[in-house]
């Protein structure tokens, strides 16, 4: 949490007041003492650091607290039921934070410690892409400054809020990914980071379980548009209609990127295959990129006006974008033997589901999917993957679907016409593998995928073994 600019930590009193709680500690000496970090996870406690208690659906972190004291927490937050119900015996020799709710006050605190930095912050938000997208961005503001961007795919309330503490006064500038699931998580998040640049890659029907319409998810992510500053700017998606009607709800400057004619960062040619992809712009500037697909490109277009934005030249936008590696398990291309595999099992919506398919459509081979159940999709369900099942009769000679859901997209293959020699459907992993292990070839192609749950990568795996070493290209 140093912020390297000789300003003092907060004391554990201090905190306490900008989360709005109240410090119960041991001694007056404690309640002047400085925490080392913020931690929710007891298998990753330093000593000195704040626990956060958050109760999930499977664990409540507040049972933990005992275990986060022994193993070096200077300090819990934890809510005013819980505090009340427990007596003092419990880590009687801690600090606690009681505050009303655990996570508003955590994102107060989080919001606090951004403010500390004056800094450019690039927020990623969309349907599909944002990890990829993020990835990118940070590479090439890399080539000006040293970049702070969210681990991993750390995108939630939580995961964003213990991220930020990272955030140091050396850092040049701040790359974040923000999801959501419902309405307002994106206006909590960005009111909390406040992003001076903001990004919608795309809207599709992700969550949309959780949402009446795709409408509604597309207002949902055009919250982060309400936080950008009138200096700021808005990178949105020239393509998709549904990010477009979102662009008057911001007073910064719009910029679009896309193929469509009015987009100020022009897409005119691209060429993609398995080992990457590359593309020239309208201006004529060109670029190549390790990662295959029309949405990488489209996502390289995006990192492009960012940069430009950045005041970056292109030589040093292209030398960035080269840099970038695929993700593991997002259109991750990797060789079992004489078999091409995409790993693209993370996770699984109607539109990466589709755009997955689509780029496997530009690689060349027999091309085989395995593609498993697409979840929270609600009563939507049925029909999205009947509509992944039409396209993926349209680009693979073999489907082999994965799940109960995944039943439909079969279902909708065998209705097109593909013969039921084709397609296979599965109940679980093992199953699946074993089925491409009879239909392989060498010089196939092998699209894997499914939504997080379904935990896919298990049968990219299984193929890695059967087939040979596995190499990411």
């Amino acid at each position: 949490m140093d912020n390297h600019n000789g300003t003092d930590e907060p004391t554990l009193m201090e905190i306490a007041g900008i989360m709005g709680g109240r410090l119960h500690a041991p001694s007056p000496a404690l309640g002047r003492s400085r925490i080392t970090g913020v931690c929710s996870d007891t298998r990753r406690i330093e000593e000195g650091n704040l626990f956060v208690a958050i109760a999930g659906e499977r664990f409540d972190g507040h049972d933990f607290v005992p275990e986060a004291v022994r193993a070096g927490a200077r300090a819990s937050l934890v809510t005013d039921d819980w505090h009340a119900r427990r007596p003092d015996r419990e880590a009687p020799d801690a600090a606690r934070i009681v505050v009303p709710e655990v996570l508003p006050a955590l994102q107060a605190f989080a919001g606090w410690h951004r403010r500390r930095f004056d800094l450019p912050v690039v927020a990623v938000t969309g349907s599909s892409g944002k990890t990829t997208t993020k990835n990118m961005i940070a590479a090439v503001l890399a080539e000006r400054y040293r970049v702070f961007k969210t681990p991993g795919n750390l995108n939630s309330q939580l995961g964003v809020s213990e991220a930020l503490f990272s955030l140091q006064g050396d850092h040049g500038a701040a790359v974040l990914e923000l999801g959501m699931n419902h309405a307002g998580e994106l206006d909590r998040l960005s009111r909390m980071t406040r992003p001076s640049i903001g990004v919608i890659t795309n809207v599709g029907p992700a969550h949309i379980e959780f949402f009446e319409s795709i409408e509604d998810i597309a207002r949902a992510k055009g919250e982060i548009l309400d936080h950008l500053p009138e200096g700021g700017s808005a990178v949105l998606n020239a393509d998709d209609p549904l990010v477009m009607k979102q662009a008057g709800r911001s007073l910064a400057r719009v910029v679009t990127f896309g193929r469509s004619a009015g987009a100020e960062v022009r897409l005119a040619r691209a060429r993609t295959e398995l080992s990457g992809s590359s593309f020239t712009l309208s201006d004529g500037a060109s670029f190549r990129i390790n990662l295959m697909g029309e949405h990488q490109v489209m996502n390289a277009a995006a990192t492009v006006a960012v940069g430009r934005l950045a005041g970056i030249d292109d030589l040093d936008i292209a030398r960035g974008l080269r840099s970038v590696e695929p993700t593991p398990m997002r259109m991750e291309y990797r060789k079992a033997g004489a078999v091409h595999l995409i790993n693209d099992a993370y996770n699984a919506n109607p539109s990466s589901m589709k755009t997955a398919l689509d780029a496997l459509a530009t690689a060349g081979g027999r091309k085989l999917v395995v593609l498993g159940d697409m979840l929270e999709l609600g009563d939507l369900g049925r029909a999205a993957h009947r509509e992944i099942g039409k396209r993926a009769a349209e680009v693979a000679e073999r489907i082999i679907t994965v799940g109960e859901l995944a039943r439909e997209i079969a279902a909708a293959a065998l209705d097109g016409g593909i013969p039921a020699s084709r397609v296979v459907s599965c109940s679980c992993n093992d199953e699946a593998a074993a089925a491409v292990m009879a239909e392989v070839e060498d010089g196939d192609v092998v699209l894997v995928k499914g939504s997080r749950g379904m935990r896919m990568e298990t049968v990219v795996e299984y193929l890695e073994k059967s087939l040979g070493q596995g190499e990411t290209e």
